[in-house]
């Protein structure tokens, strides 16, 4: 059996003091903490989070900036938190030496993207050591994402073979609590989307029910509702639209279909 890895973002926040000019964002910070944290990612992808630019890659070229994280530049800066979080499966957050406002951020939107988001080194920077055993327990747990999905509570329990003792009094899992999506829901979410597309003008749009149900949440996980929402995709079809895909059974995660633009009223 091949074993599958999740999808595993390594973030921290941006530090205050910066070179002049242009320079990859994890080399643009004079902070110790942001290179140690690159060092221990394990292979996975890492990023910073800019109170000017929000989540950026730390292989990305940005120029040195003068900008704080207020209140107000959370609002701006959410939707672009929240579709960044939304490429993985998991997000690990390493706090110590940061301000609080930007775990704020960065937990709200992995709230929103129904991610859940680990976070240690609270207070502590000795913890940073222990960003790779973290890494580690969460590819070797493969119920990782069903806890998620069950649980929608705080909690601080994942196995610690690899950590020693006391580990999880300094590291948390942080959920949404949510409802398991129903037809209604689904319905909801495609109109959302037909309504953007045509605001944009463009004169269709493609949507995939695997894409779409981990959006919305609980997918995968024992609670998913692919049927109904591959029921409810197919309800909405109308004259002009193309199943571009669908899998042999007719619902299934990889059900595509193209809608063609502008709806009927809904």
């Amino acid at each position: 059996m091949i074993k599958m890895s999740l999808k595993i973002l390594v973030a921290t926040a941006c530090g205050e003091k910066k070179r002049a000019g242009k320079h990859r964002a994890v080399d643009l910070y004079k902070s110790s903490r942001i290179r140690a944290v690159y060092n221990r990612r394990s292979g996975c992808d890492m990023a910073i989070l800019s109170s000017k630019f929000g989540l950026v890659d730390s292989q990305t070229i940005i120029e040195d900036y003068e900008e704080v994280l207020t209140p107000e530049r959370i609002k701006i800066l959410l939707p672009q938190v929240v579709d960044y979080v939304k490429r993985y499966d998991v997000v690990i957050y390493f706090k110590a030496g940061a301000s609080f406002i930007y775990f704020e951020l960065i937990k709200k939107a992995s709230e929103i993207a129904y991610i859940p988001i680990v976070y240690l080194g609270y207070g502590y920077m000795a913890e940073i050591n222990k960003i790779p055993g973290v890494i580690s327990e969460i590819n070797d747990d493969p119920k990782f994402l069903t806890k998620f999905q069950l649980d929608h509570i705080d909690f601080a329990k994942i196995p610690t073979k690899k950590v020693e003792k006391g580990f999880n009094k300094d590291f948390a899992v942080i959920c949404k609590d949510s409802k398991i999506p129903s037809s209604e829901d689904f319905q909801r979410e495609i109109f959302k989307i037909f309504d953007k597309a045509e605001k944009e003008g463009k004169k269709f749009v493609e949507i995939t029910s695997g894409e779409l149900h981990r959006e919305i949440g609980f997918y995968p996980g024992p609670d998913h509702r692919m049927a109904s929402l591959c029921g409810v995709m197919r309800g909405l079809m109308e004259a002009g639209d193309d199943i571009l895909y669908q899998p042999r059974k007719g619902r299934g995660a990889t059900l595509k279909i193209r809608y063609k633009l502008p709806r009927q009223v809904y």
